[in-house]
């Protein structure tokens, strides 16, 4: 695991642009798009200037129902927040404490930036809501980069 290193509030969606709604990354001015590894190489380092990630799907879709959590185990391991959707693969770990689940409509997804970005809670672990060993998560977590 390691800590991002944002000093300030800084938004970013870490994916394929097939893989996001248009709507959000044409209006929420915050929200910054980093390609996937997968096609553009880019560095985990590069992931490290971001503490808050954003995965929002759209209700009843099959990303909603049927896509893993890799976004949520990425801000996990490197002590960021995350907006998110209450789709499956979130609410399996998350506990209905968690603060920043998000509705899919703009307007939704736009107080909700607001919201974690002037929160006083906006500073917290992401894996103080999460529920699962948290042990187990950085032992996987650790395999993983060795595979990257």
């Amino acid at each position: 695991m390691r800590p991002n290193r944002a000093k300030n509030f800084n938004l970013v969606y870490v994916g394929d642009l097939e893989n996001i709604d248009e709507m959000y990354i044409k209006n929420i001015k915050e929200l910054t798009h980093l390609p996937w590894m997968s096609k553009q190489k880019i560095s985990f380092k590069k992931i490290l200037n971001y503490n808050c990630h954003f995965s929002v799907r759209e209700e009843n879709t099959n990303e909603f129902k049927y896509k893993p959590n890799t976004k949520l185990s990425c801000a996990s391991a490197t002590d960021s927040n995350i907006i998110l959707s209450r789709d499956s693969s979130f609410i399996e770990l998350l506990d209905e404490a968690y603060p920043y689940y998000a509705k899919s409509d703009l307007k939704s997804v736009e107080d909700m930036v607001k919201y974690t970005w002037y929160s006083p809670s906006a500073i917290f672990k992401i894996y103080e809501y999460i529920d699962f060993n948290y042990h187990i998560f950085l032992l996987l977590w650790k395999i993983y980069q060795k595979r990257l």
